[in-house]
């Protein structure tokens, strides 16, 4: 009995073991079936020699609930010397806790 007992714990922790591997394995892909406003990246150029970055296809989306918006990007160039504030953005995926987006928001004079 006690054989068996053991023999089901060592099968539930190698499942685990495999499942963990297997899920930990897993690299991030792109090329998904993405909702139209998540479906663009934004991508960086850092410019050194202007002490600048440069954005491409930021969002600007025009929002008028979660089905329906308008799409809209744009590019940008910052000014790193420009830089004013920083913060840095907690928001919870629900009212539980655990886990949570996390943002930086960046301000620049004009």
């Amino acid at each position: 009995m006690k054989k068996i007992f053991l023999l089901i714990i060592l099968l539930l922790l190698t499942t685990l073991l495999l499942i963990g591997v297997y899920r930990f394995s897993q690299t991030a892909r792109l090329d998904r079936d993405w909702s139209l406003d998540q479906s663009i990246l934004a991508s960086i150029d850092i410019q050194i020699a202007n002490n600048a970055v440069a954005i491409k296809n930021i969002r600007d989306f025009s929002y008028s609930s979660v089905d329906d918006y308008s799409v809209g990007y744009y590019d940008s160039v910052y000014k790193l010397d420009t830089l004013e504030s920083l913060d840095f953005i907690i928001e919870p995926f629900g009212d539980k806790h655990g886990p949570a987006h996390v943002m930086l928001s960046f301000g620049f004079s004009t």
